[in-house]
């Protein structure tokens, strides 16, 4: 069993690094999607032009992938909210709901220790209100392990839509990421990909 994480920043990294590698190919599996690329930002301290309550995702990441036998191109916004063991429950669901405005799917992601720790009510209790709004589930115990990330929930589209995921990546993406967004998007032939960043 790993130490359990205090401070919320601290899983920041391992959770962008965790979204950036092993989470791609898992969302590959999941949704049969091939060619997908993924752009991951600590969205943390982005400003937030909404403001209010329950605002700024902790990481987020724009997937870009295409069909396998049904030619189609899709980019989803992912949105991530990172929470400690002593810090997850049920309203911590809400908040990651509440991201689901900004992108196609909102997650918790948090360290599955103590009372929260797999098979515990705690844990069953998080999933159950997760389950019911569609919210999506990753836990671990160890976050430098990669083997221990668990995506214990897959999540349901929200009813997002593209120009406000647009917004989002504009607007809380640093400028280097986006860079390599333009990038990919101008290598698969998008003439909509701007360079006004």
């Amino acid at each position: 069993m790993a130490d359990t994480v205090k401070l919320e920043a601290a899983l920041y990294e391992p959770t962008r690094l965790f979204v950036n590698t092993a989470f791609l190919q898992r969302l590959r599996d999941h949704i049969t999607t091939t060619g997908s690329q993924i752009f991951v930002a600590d969205t943390s301290m982005a400003p937030a032009k909404d403001g209010g309550l329950w605002s700024r995702p902790d990481v987020a990441a724009l997937v870009i992938a295409r069909g396998q036998f049904v030619p189609h191109w899709v980019a989803d916004l992912h949105t991530f909210e990172v929470k400690t063991a002593s810090g997850v429950n049920e309203s911590s669901v809400h908040e990651a709901n509440s991201h689901g405005r900004f992108g196609r799917f909102a997650w918790l992601v948090f360290q599955a220790t103590g009372r929260v720790s797999p098979d515990t009510d705690g844990l069953r209790r998080i999933a159950k209100v997760a389950g019911q709004l569609g919210v999506g589930i990753i836990h671990f115990d160890d976050p430098t392990r990669p083997n221990d990330w668990v995506i214990a929930l897959w999540p349901r589209a929200t009813g997002a839509d593209d120009a406000t995921a647009d917004s989002f990546v504009r607007e809380r993406f640093p400028n280097e990421t986006k860079q390599r967004i333009t990038a990919r998007l101008n290598a698969l032939g998008w003439s909509g990909a701007l360079d006004d960043h």
